[in-house]
């Protein structure tokens, strides 16, 4: 699963739309959608960070770290 496939899986998990999460984030929704479609990346790590606290969950499940340990 690619990091953009964990970010939509979990925002949809909080019923969240892609509008809100952008805002709170403090990027665009259509930034957003691109990292969603693995078109882009974040560009710092703060938002990373952000993004994984309005989702509730870690960066580390975020960037996939505990499924490369498992494998």
């Amino acid at each position: 699963m690619t990091i953009g496939e964990r970010i939509r899986q979990a925002r949809e998990g909080k019923k969240l739309s892609l509008e809100d999460v952008a805002q709170r984030v403090g990027i665009t929704k259509q930034a957003l959608s691109y990292m969603e479609n693995n078109h882009t990346t974040f560009r710092t790590a703060y938002h990373l960070y952000h993004l994984s606290q309005i989702l509730e969950t870690s960066m580390e499940t975020l960037l996939g770290v505990e499924e490369r340990a498992s494998a």
